[in-house]
């Protein structure tokens, strides 16, 4: 818990964070996007070529900007700074709430300059990608997962009794369309 305390002082204070409109790579060789280090700080897992869904529970039936979604950290689990809380707030009359919170997220904040944050330790996406000790946050876990990791990290302070990978990560490239940002060809991204 204290890494990832010290992670949030660093990024709140601007340390390894973007102060221009070009994405660049932090120090951390975590992505930022535009905006300024020491506030408007959205940091998650960012995907930017899933397509609209038509059907089910998650079918975005009012959703008319685009054939995919806006660039958007994926609802499992993702940082907002608290400046970017209160202007959603204070806002929240005049946006467009579509049906999945992180898709709304991503689509209030896509005009703004933010300094947007990829980072693969969010294990954010709509199915766990596996179980690595680097993970800050990991999502769609079974009672029986959680309890294994939660006692793993307890005796061991390792989230993970055996790391492994269901599938490869990806480092966001914000210097494309977003319909090619997210290439999943590095076994070392965790």
């Amino acid at each position: 818990m204290d890494i990832i305390l010290d992670e949030l002082r660093q990024r709140s204070t601007g340390v390894g964070a973007s102060s221009s409109n070009a994405a660049k790579t932090g120090s951390d060789g975590h992505q930022t996007g535009s905006g300024s280090g020491a506030s408007r700080l959205y940091w998650g897992f960012f995907d930017g070529r899933a397509r609209v869904k038509k059907r089910g529970q998650w079918a975005e039936t009012a959703w008319c900007l685009c054939d995919t979604y806006l660039p958007h950290a994926r609802g499992g689990g993702y940082i907002l700074s608290s400046d970017l809380v209160h202007y959603l707030a204070k806002n929240s009359k005049y946006l467009q709430k579509f049906n999945s919170e992180d898709i709304s997220v991503g689509a209030w904040l896509a005009p703004l300059e933010v300094n947007r944050v990829h980072d693969p330790r969010f294990d954010t996406e709509y199915e766990s990608r596996g179980c690595v000790n680097q993970y800050i946050v990991t999502h769609k876990q079974d009672v029986q997962a959680m309890r294994s990791k939660y006692e793993n990290i307890k005796s061991t302070g390792k989230l993970c009794s055996k790391e492994y990978k269901k599938k490869y990560s990806y480092i966001y490239n914000w210097n494309v369309p977003p319909s090619m940002c997210c290439i999943r060809n590095d076994s070392s991204v965790p």
